[in-house]
This record gives C-alpha cells, structure tokens and sequence, in this order.
C-alpha cells in the first residue's frame, strides 16, 4: 500500500513566505484570498494546491508572538 501523505512545507524565516514543493516558487503566506486555504495550511496561486505548513504556530496574546519572535 503507498503512503500517500500530502506534502507540508515550511514557511521562511520571517514567517510570511514559503517555496511551494511542486512548481518551486516563492509564495506569499497568508495568500491574498483568505478564503483560497483553510487554517495552518500554505496556498499557491500557481499551482491551485493548499498544503500543512510544518512550522506553524498559534499563540494566545500579541505579547506572546512578540516574545517567539525575539527569540
């Protein structure tokens, strides 16, 4: 039986723009259209996929987020 997970990505550092694993180009996160991906998944544009982003991360308060991103 195949293993037929679908692929993740992870988004870059500053945490607004990832590399979609099928055409290979640098998309903006989150997509123009909201509407276009559900919560904690990546959309391209190019290729019409909504894909898990492995790196992705809620946070409660402002002030938390703040705090992750300084560090």
């Amino acid at each position: 039986m195949c293993d037929c997970r679908p692929l993740t990505v992870r988004l870059h550092t500053g945490g607004r723009y990832f590399t979609c694993p099928f055409c290979r180009r640098v998309r903006e996160h989150p997509p123009f259209d909201l509407y276009a991906c559900p919560d904690a998944h990546a959309y391209c544009d190019q290729c019409g996929r909504a894909m898990p982003i492995e790196n992705f991360r809620t946070f409660e308060s402002e002030e938390e987020a703040d705090a992750a991103r300084r560090s």
